[in-house]
């Protein structure tokens, strides 16, 4: 039969023919034809031998069938690869589109948050003594609205592996210390009794500041699970190569049966503390007491090797006084509130301020007044504050002054980016008065 002419019949019968796969005689069968020792032909052949006989063993027709098979299943193959690809790029899209997202969403919620912080700041400076309880609530509740807004930044930057943690020798004692400064308003309001049993020698390699943030929220979620009046205790030890945290509370008792405490419910704070300890190599983890009436947070986190250094506890923020020396400040925000409520904090703290809320006015009134510094919030409208920053470099009348970005955008992308554009510093909204004194303290060096 000529190969290149089969006969149609025997096409037909081989076409005809149930597949089921080649087959390739076993490797100790007669049919391999593999050489034994002896130089026979009985024993194993190389798989890539038993296939090329079983090619050989087939007819044109099978050739032909068997030559399309293999290109469909290679077409196949590639257009998986090409629709994997772009699922892979959909879902890239998808996740920068998300960030972009949360980003504009804290912006937008920190720009009318500045205003209220800042006035907040301004009574606390002035000594105001009328309604300190009513100013008392408005503090407790802006800062809660700040940490927020920063667990959601924070739960994207974890679920997007940007999270980079800054990991070193931390003593728990200081680190709790940091929690309980931050939680003890909290504590104070509710009355809660809070005992804090350490074992000796606790130390922890972790990033200080998520450390204090894990512990912060561990014990904000307990004492909010705890009635008025209820007791609160911190447990820490020392178990094999790791260091443990209970954190002990007194359930709610009017509803024991609820699904309050179901870590799904336990609100975005918990969430986010879950998945820092998780970065850190640690557990976070939860029991019920089985009478309903208490319940424990269990935090585990690797012990610090020796070759760690230890880092210094956190000094208390310097009292704000009125130092300002006449520095001369100009302040560019769209928000009005907010760039005023500054501008008098800043006045009541020696400094000479300048309010502008345009790009055009703010280069109008650098060239008259000549400040020191400008706070240049990055969202005007028009001339944003990038292009405002440009300009000023520009003017010959203002050489060597010092510009601040203010903005409601606190990644680490926009810090770069502001980096590479010139700032002398990245400010996040709500400006902290005794962060944005240090700031300027820095570039501006007190004479002794």
């Amino acid at each position: 039969m000529d190969p290149k002419n089969p006969n149609p019949e025997a096409v037909q019968a081989a076409s005809a023919a149930p597949r089921e796969g080649l087959r390739v005689a076993p490797a100790d069968s007669p049919e391999s034809g593999r050489p034994g020792a002896d130089g026979s032909r009985d024993g194993a052949g190389s798989p890539r031998d038993g296939e090329a006989r079983a090619l050989a063993s087939l007819s044109p027709a099978e050739l032909l069938a068997e030559g399309e098979r293999l290109r469909a299943e290679n077409g196949r193959l590639l257009v998986e690869r090409e629709s994997a690809r772009d699922e892979s790029a959909r879902l890239r899209d998808a996740s920068e589109e998300k960030d972009a997202f949360l980003d504009m969403v804290a912006h937008e919620l920190r720009d009318p948050l500045a205003p209220i912080a800042t006035l907040l700041q301004l009574l606390k400076l002035r000594g105001e003594t009328a309604l300190q309880e009513e100013r008392a609530v408005l503090e407790r509740h802006s800062a809660h609205l700040v940490l927020l807004v920063d667990d959601l930044l924070d739960a994207a930057r974890i679920t997007g592996g940007r999270m980079v943690l800054k990991k070193e020798r931390v003593e728990l004692s200081a680190a709790i210390s940091n929690a309980l400064e931050l939680t003890r308003p909290m504590l104070e309001r509710l009355r809660h009794r809070l005992i804090v049993t350490l074992g000796p020698g606790l130390t922890v390699e972790a990033d200080k500041r998520r450390l204090t943030q894990m512990l912060t929220g561990l014990i904000t979620n307990a004492a909010k699970h705890t009635e008025s009046g209820g007791a609160l205790e911190l447990i820490g030890e020392k178990r094999g190569g790791l260091v443990t945290l209970r954190a002990r509370f007194e359930r709610f008792v009017q509803n024991p049966s609820s699904e309050e405490l179901r870590p799904g419910a336990l609100g975005l704070g918990f969430t986010v503390v879950e998945r820092l300890a998780l970065l850190h190599g640690g557990l976070l983890s939860m029991e019920l007491d089985p009478s309903g009436q208490g319940a424990e947070f269990l935090l585990e986190l690797p012990a610090a090797p020796r070759a760690l250094s230890a880092v210094p506890d956190l000094a208390p923020e310097p009292e704000l006084r009125a130092e300002g020396n006449g520095l001369r400040v100009l302040i560019v925000d769209d928000n009005e509130d907010a760039a005023d409520m500054l501008s008098f904090l800043l006045d009541e703290l020696g400094y000479a301020t300048f309010v502008a809320h345009d790009g055009a006015t703010a280069l109008q009134l650098a060239e008259d007044e000549k400040p020191d510094v400008a706070l240049l919030d990055l969202r005007l409208p028009v001339m944003d504050g990038y292009q405002l920053a440009r300009k000023l470099r520009e003017s010959p009348r203002l050489r060597g002054i010092k510009l601040l970005a203010v903005t409601g955008y606190g990644q680490e992308s926009e810090r770069q980016r502001t980096q590479a554009e010139g700032f002398d510093g990245h400010l996040v909204k709500p400006i902290d008065a005794a962060g944005l004194v240090k700031t300027l303290d820095g570039l501006f060096p007190r004479q002794e």
